[in-house]
């Protein structure tokens, strides 16, 4: 091996250690190849870029795959870019505790259902009580809620025979209304629980009743106060109605201590949403700890024959080893449609639509155009390519409207359906968000100015898929796809694919399924493509790589 080669090898290999820094601003971009007098580091900008916007379906948005998904969002989400998404969703129940016999004369003494919001305390107030700060919350609206018993049977036998069940989509919710029980649920005077809901961060407090059902008092005098049996953090609390539930189970206990007649009985619960001419709020739930609690008195003799009352609970859960769908109607504006139907594929389009649920994404086209001249001509050079960044501008006049913008867009290899190598290869692995995978980027780069901290770009880096495409054989070079993304933390999340329920049309394979991580973003934001006017805003990808002076 002579000189030459052994100096361009270390360099390569001082290139490459730069990418193993935790630079998610990346700020020292080619700052890692050391100053050897007979080099410089170049910068190259791809020409044969071409993106345009692709819904969920052929040519508008479709249905996506939406059971099971590791994140349920509830409510109503109006942006002002993209229209308004109301969130729905049904669910199973499963026993988490259940009394191993009844006693006589039951008396329902309250029913409700928890399910917590993702929040933590912010500071405390005068009187030492937790003050919450919710997170994934978008608006501060109401909306319509209202719960229904599911007549819909969740538990679906595999299809054919095979290892595949059935799929459900996004637009499915008339399965769901067809054979729902009219009665609603949530019929409280407090019409916060139900046509005014309201997605509120203050704690909730449940107090300890007596054996008629009414709230105990404790201490003596002008110190008496209600007495308090649990304080739960902030999160969808609704009573629901007693007498119907004393018909449901207590009426027809025998349904109830069996798993497979109970599924089959009681089919779980339907949360339906609605706008109710309010601007709405849509919140992430956290299902892991989502309960329904009927707490009820019965008699209970001892030895000596005497009756006296006790308390009981019954609870069910509503975690991820029970089925659920979410259902998504949206009422789009006219003017996202248009954009979306008037998709540009030869030329590319001025702006991408990236919209979270069953909304679009972006597709980026490399190296495709003038029967791949520019790859070729890359190839033909044989770069030291240190490292490659691609670039991405939010269209900021667009956005300014958006209080929520996505805080990660994720990148991904469309055409073979899986991550890029850069992604496989980044080594940061947190529970952390902002720190998984962070070398890889995708994070949004906020203003510095106090007076405006709005988005203005993304970036990814793409180092080792740049590198590969020139080192192969040929000159196949896959589609990429850009999309809002929620903010993800393990590989699990990131690798899941839901179905499409109509497949798009693609080369060289249709787009059957896109990454369950957009599906549960309620996210969007306006980016600017490669068809733009404005050379500062469009879509670059730039490639920094190491040049001989001799």
């Amino acid at each position: 091996m002579n000189r030459k080669n052994i100096l361009k090898g270390l360099i390569l290999s001082l290139g490459i250690l730069t990418l193993q820094s935790c630079d998610k601003d990346f700020n020292n971009l080619g700052n890692g190849v050391i100053g050897e007098p007979n080099f410089d580091i170049e910068t190259y900008t791809v020409s044969d870029l071409i993106t345009y916007n692709q819904s969920t379906g052929e040519n508008a948005p479709n249905g996506v795959e939406s059971s099971n998904l590791s994140e349920i969002n509830l409510g109503v989400y109006n942006n002002p870019v993209f229209g308004t998404t109301s969130t729905s969703f049904v669910t199973a129940l499963k026993f988490v505790d259940l009394p191993t016999e009844f006693g006589k004369n039951i008396k329902l003494d309250s029913v409700y259902i928890y399910i917590p919001y993702f929040s933590e305390i912010e500071k405390y107030d005068d009187d030492s009580k937790p003050v919450y700060k919710l997170k994934n919350s978008y608006g501060n609206g109401t909306f319509d809620l209202k719960i229904h018993q599911n007549g819909y049977y969740l538990y679906e036998p595999n299809v054919g025979g095979s290892n595949d069940s059935k799929h459900f989509y996004s637009n499915d919710k008339q399965l769901i209304e067809n054979v729902k029980n009219s009665f609603v649920l949530n019929n409280s005077q407090n019409k916060t629980q139900n046509s005014n809901f309201t997605v509120s961060n203050n704690e909730i407090v449940i107090y300890k009743r007596d054996k008629d059902g009414n709230i105990i008092q404790e201490g003596d005098g002008d110190n008496k106060k209600d007495a308090v049996l649990e304080r739960l953090t902030p999160g969808l609390f609704t009573e629901l109605d007693k007498d119907y539930f004393q018909r449901l189970i207590f009426d027809n206990i025998n349904q109830i201590d069996e798993v497979n007649s109970f599924r089959n009985y009681f089919r779980g619960l339907y949360f339906s949403v609605t706008p109710n001419g309010n601007q709405g709020t849509q919140v992430k739930l956290d299902m892991s700890k989502a309960k329904l609690v009927i707490r009820y008195s019965q008699d209970k003799t001892d030895k000596e024959g005497k009756t006296s009352r006790e308390h009981k609970v019954i609870e069910y859960g509503m975690d991820a080893s029970v089925p659920k769908i979410s259902f998504f109607d949206d009422n789009f504006n006219a003017s996202y449609v248009q954009a979306l139907s008037a998709a540009d594929k030869t030329n590319g389009d001025e702006k991408l639509f990236l919209k979270g649920g069953n909304g679009s994404f972006g597709v980026i086209n490399l190296f495709n155009q003038n029967n791949q001249e520019e790859l070729k001509k890359l190839k033909e050079e044989e770069l030291m390519i240190n490292e490659a960044i691609l670039t991405i501008y939010i269209d900021a006049a667009t956005m300014n409207s958006n209080e929520y913008e996505p805080e990660r867009l994720y990148l991904y290899n469309l055409d073979e359906q899986k991550v890029l190598i850069d992604y496989a290869s980044d080594s940061q692995s947190s529970n952390n968000a902002s720190i998984f995978k962070s070398t890889f980027g995708g994070f949004i780069e906020k203003g510095k100015d106090e007076n405006n901290k709005k988005g203005i770009r993304y970036r990814f880096k793409v180092t080792e898929h740049i590198r590969r495409l020139i080192k192969q054989d040929g000159n196949y070079s896959p589609k990429l796809a850009l999309i809002s993304a929620k903010d993800y933390d393990n590989d699990g999340i990131v690798t899941t694919y839901k179905k499409l329920k109509t497949e798009i049309s693609n080369q060289p394979t249709a787009v059957k399924a896109i990454p369950a991580l957009e599906v549960e973003s309620p996210l969007g934001t306006v980016i600017y493509g490669s068809n733009t006017s404005d050379e500062k805003k469009k879509m670059r990808l730039d490639i920094f790589y190491t040049k001989s002076k001799n």
